[in-house]
């Protein structure tokens, strides 16, 4: 939104929104400014009646006050059952200083922006079903590997529906479909599982569709989603719960436990997060690191960082971001630039210098980088950092679910589990040692040494399975 007492009339250079009659679609509005940003208020209106007028309070569609930083607005919009179908007029005006008691459609005002845009407005039908999500593949996927599709699919129409066909179509590859028999009603959402989909390397598209009988309401019928399939082997992994490998050199800064905030209050998987103070904000002028193991590189290539991230700041002034060292902490390094073309959703903005993110992503992000730069070395440490100037502050940067993936070695073995002996045993009893093992590598595996020891020293046990396991 350009902010200066302005009107732009995108009426005929944007396509239409397609809104249903008596449901409910998620707004967002960004707030952005050439210079200086202030308080105001933002407020949408939708000519439900077509009559050429945008009327308070009937048509006022969304409406919200922003702060002085930088600001990104969300929210729902509930078209009426009984606005009248059709193409009409959408309009979304910001005002500097602004309240609902003087935001109007017609007003006017020295600082702020009036924009004009189209929406059509369908009528309900009887029969209408439509694909609101693709549940999964989730954003990061074992390449070569085959997982699921699940897609969430609404009744949007009148009558309850007892057979919907629905067909994905992933990477170019021909229509997969299926159908789903059972008992919907009006407004209700089932969650229908398909046959799986083969993941490629790196970027995967998938657009999923429902091919109800009678549906004249296509608008709402597909959503398409994209997914990555990074290399398959981990190397390193922390998804924060029961405990954590990461650790802090500024515990007052950097929190490890479940969030709290009034704005980052939830984590990406459950329960725990490490985030710049779990239940508030980030104090001005600070700086601090959460640092991973030693993790070795040695013999290995093509390895990706991966996780995910939820950044509230002061844009272009506070943020996160990630460095490296590979010579023992005696020097660190940026881990990639601003859009890093090796990487996926990697800086957008700068923190005082620093490449980093810094616009709020409302909402926990993916995002992950591939490792070329730390390939060879044996010992890297990362660390994820977080700085602030001496102005403005909100809930900081909170990350989830690390991951440091690498392509799978030819010969790789490994003990998943120890069977027996189980919790306890007799004391002076013989017991037989068994364990399972899992071949991670990417050639069959014929013979394994295996070792045990114990911690009461008695001396380590050897013995060497042979067979033919498969990877």
């Amino acid at each position: 939104t350009p902010y200066g007492a302005t009107y732009t009339d995108y009426s005929t250079t944007v396509p239409p929104a397609y809104l249903a009659l008596g449901q409910t679609y998620p707004v967002s509005i960004t707030i952005v400014s050439t210079g200086s940003v202030y308080s105001g208020y933002c407020e949408m209106y939708i000519d439900y009646n077509h009559d050429g007028v945008f009327t308070e309070p009937a048509e006022v569609a969304f409406g919200a006050a922003f702060s002085s930083s930088a600001t990104v607005l969300t929210g729902n919009v509930t078209v009426p059952l009984t606005a009248v179908s059709g193409t009409t007029g959408m309009r979304v005006i910001v005002r500097e200083s602004g309240t609902a008691a003087t935001v109007t459609p017609c007003g006017t005002y020295s600082w702020g922006e009036t924009e004009d845009y189209l929406v059509v407005l369908a009528p309900q039908i009887p029969f209408d079903a439509g694909v609101i999500s693709i549940d999964e593949p989730g954003f990061i996927q074992s390449e070569n590997s085959t997982v699921p599709v699940v897609l969430s699919v609404k009744n949007f129409g009148t009558n309850t529906l007892t057979s919907i066909p629905v067909a994905y179509e992933a990477n170019g590859g021909a229509p997969v479909t299926f159908t789903w028999t059972g008992s919907l009603a009006p407004d209700d959402t089932v969650q229908i599982t398909l046959p799986d989909v083969t993941v490629l390397a790196d970027s995967n598209d998938i657009c999923a569709y429902t091919m109800v009988v009678n549906d004249s309401n296509l608008f709402n019928d597909q959503k398409c989603a994209f997914f990555y399939g990074l290399p398959p082997a981990i190397i390193f992994e922390d998804d924060m719960e029961n405990g954590t490998q990461l650790y802090t050199d500024a515990p007052t800064l950097w929190e490890h436990g479940i969030p709290t905030a009034d704005v980052i209050n939830t984590p990406h998987s459950p329960d725990n997060v490490w985030a710049t103070v779990l239940d508030g904000d980030y104090p001005n002028s600070a700086s601090g690191y959460v640092y991973t193991p030693n993790i070795s590189f040695f013999g290995v290539s093509g390895a990706y960082l991966a996780f995910y991230y939820w950044i509230d700041a002061e844009e272009n002034s506070d943020g996160g971001f990630v460095q490296y060292t590979n010579n023992n902490g005696a020097t660190w390094s940026s881990l990639g630039t601003i859009d890093d073309p090796d990487g996926f959703n990697w800086y957008d903005s700068y923190a005082s210098g620093t490449p980093a993110w810094t616009k709020a992503t409302n909402g926990w992000k993916p995002a992950y980088i591939k490792l070329d730069v730390v390939s060879g070395f044996s010992i890297v440490k990362f660390r994820f950092g977080f700085k602030s100037n001496t102005a403005n502050i909100n809930n900081g940067f909170a990350i989830d679910d690390i991951k440091v993936l690498g392509p799978p070695a030819a010969i790789d073995g490994g003990v998943v589990e120890v069977i027996t002996p189980s919790v306890s045993t007799v004391a002076g009893q013989q017991v037989t040692v068994s364990v399972k093992i899992t071949n991670y590598g990417s050639s069959d595996l014929t013979s394994i040494p295996v070792t045990y020891a114990l911690n009461t020293g008695f001396p380590p046990q050897n013995g060497t399975w042979t067979g033919t396991l498969a990877p």
